[in-house]
This record gives structure tokens, C-alpha cells and sequence, in this order.
């Protein structure tokens, strides 16, 4: 019962499984060298996932008196996200304060699950999002590229810079000190 995918890890010898009691309503997946203890129904919430075809080996497996422990040949890194996606739905995964490269792998193992729903929301969070100290440090410099093209700017607190000789789409912005009072 063993599961495939491209993994830095070599296909593992079968680990003895942990001591640790799984309950009768959830299948021991190994991933890596990892036990999880993942809730049935939470596999099946996910039907048309590559967690489908775990959930069918697992009973089979209880069905013809095995262990009915699965093995994903996968690096068990970032599987505490995907579980935490399995349980709870994308009501708790909070990915505002992960890195980059983390989000990046993310996406590598939502595809590689067969996730749509986190692949798609795992993408929004790569989208370019500026910090106001990055806009800060952008209109400081004279030579840099200015282009913000498909920035989140949303929620983002502009008030305080300073915003002279900088073109939006073609307009100049002028300093305020050269605008007419308007009346």
C-alpha cells in the first residue's frame, strides 16, 4: 500500500508503526517517516483528491486483516499543512506570516494531492503583496523601477509618504506645494 509521487526521500523500508493508539475512525497515513492519525471523514470530504485512493486502500487493506497503514513516498515537511487543510478547511490554515519558499512547497504538495481549493488559495497568497516599508524604499530611490503592476495594495496605509515625481499610468503626481487651493 504503497503511494508514489517525486520526493527528495528514497522509498522507505515499512516502519514499524508507532505505539501511539489511533482511533478506529482514523487512517494511519505514513508519510516520510511521519505517522498522522488522518479523521475518515475528513478524507472523504476530499472525493476527488489523491486522498480518495487512500481511504480505499486503507479499507481494503482493514478488509483483508492487514495493518492498514499507507505509505505516501512523500518529504512529510509540509504535511502538518495539508492535514490542517484535510481537518478544518481553510478556516484555520492561516499562511499570512509563512515564507516564500514554504508557500512554494505548498503548492508543489496541493498539486501533487490533487487539491484544487488549496492550490488555488495557496497562489493568491504568492501573489506580489508590497509592505509599506518596500513602497517607502521604492520612491526613495531615483533609479529604481517603479512598477507595481498587479500589487496588492489593499489595507495598505499610504498616508505618510511622500509621493512627488511619481507617474501612475501617465499622470504626475506634483508636489502639494505647486497645486493651486482649490475653492
Amino acid at each position: 500500500m504503497i503511494i508514489e509521487g517525486q520526493s527528495q526521500l528514497q522509498p522507505p523500508n515499512p516502519l514499524p508503526v508507532p505505539t501511539v493508539n489511533f482511533t478506529a475512525t482514523q487512517v494511519v497515513v505514513q508519510v516520510g517517516d511521519k505517522f498522522y492519525g488522518i479523521p475518515r471523514e475528513a478524507l472523504q470530504r476530499h472525493r476527488h483528491s489523491l486522498f480518495e485512493q487512500v481511504l480505499q486502500q486503507f479499507e481494503q487493506a482493514q478488509k483483508a486483516g492487514q495493518s492498514g497503514v499507507v505509505t505516501i513516498v512523500r518529504n512529510p515537511t509540509h504535511f502538518p499543512l495539508i492535514l490542517t487543510y484535510l481537518t478544518h478547511g481553510l478556516t484555520r490554515l492561516t499562511l499570512r506570516d509563512v515564507d516564500l519558499e514554504v508557500l512554494e512547497h505548498l503548492l508543489i504538495e496541493a498539486e501533487f494531492y490533487q487539491l484544487p481549493e488549496l492550490c488555488g488559495f495557496v497562489k493568491a497568497q504568492l501573489k506580489p503583496e508590497l509592505s509599506r516599508e518596500v513602497v517607502q524604499h521604492l520612491l526613495k530611490r531615483p533609479t529604481a523601477p517603479r512598477n507595481f503592476t498587479g500589487a496588492r495594495l489593499v489595507g495598505l496605509d499610504l498616508s505618510r509618504l511622500n509621493f512627488v515625481s511619481v507617474e501612475v499610468k501617465g499622470i504626475l503626481f506634483l508636489p502639494f506645494s505647486v497645486l493651486p487651493p482649490a475653492f
